[in-house]
């Protein structure tokens, strides 16, 4: 009776091991699902607050392509070399020109002849100073018809590129006036 009673006592001592073990690994096991819901949740949360960033950059992004596109004056980004790298749809309009088809066509295509020269030096001044340039030129539309136009040059460094932005300012109407109070003076 010996044996078999100290076999039990052995079976009862493994059991409660064993049911004491289960409810550390129980324990354990949902303390691990509970930092796991935890973490869970904290994703969601900066996930949301991604999704908001992204809907309010979106929004912002399109604000300014509508300000730039729409700006009362045509806004160029040229390469020191003269290619046309992008430009506002005020720009294409004034140039009479689909912008697809301004971009890397050279600007001075569109600067009439007599004025070229004085677009180079802008450009250059541009290029070695980091200062506005102003100029006063004759543009030519895709038509061939001319306007005075005021082109407002600044050098503009992104990265290791180069670049000069241009702003252009139609003078026509400025012009008509002039000529107006000159005649009536």
């Amino acid at each position: 009776g010996m044996t078999s009673m100290g076999l039990t006592d052995v079976d009862d001592q493994l059991s409660r091991t064993q049911h004491s073990t289960d409810q550390r690994q129980s324990s354990a096991y949902e303390q691990l699902l509970r930092e796991v819901r935890a973490h869970q949740g904290e994703l969601e949360t900066q996930n949301e607050e991604l999704r908001e960033a992204q809907v309010a950059l979106e929004a912002s992004h399109s604000r300014f392509v509508d300000l730039y596109d729409h700006a009362p004056v045509g806004y160029l980004t040229v390469s020191p070399d003269g290619f046309i790298l992008q430009a506002n749809l005020t720009a294409a309009n004034l140039l009479e020109i689909p912008r697809s088809q301004l971009i890397s066509r050279r600007f001075a295509s569109h600067v009439a002849l007599d004025d070229r020269n004085e677009w180079h030096k802008v450009v250059l001044r541009a290029c070695r100073e980091p200062v506005h340039h102003e100029c006063d030129l004759t543009l030519a539309r895709a038509d061939g018809t001319q306007f005075f136009a005021r082109l407002d040059c600044q050098q503009h460094i992104q990265g290791n590129h180069a670049a000069i932005r241009v702003t252009v300012t139609d003078l026509t109407q400025r012009r008509k006036a002039e000529t107006g109070l000159r005649l009536a003076a």
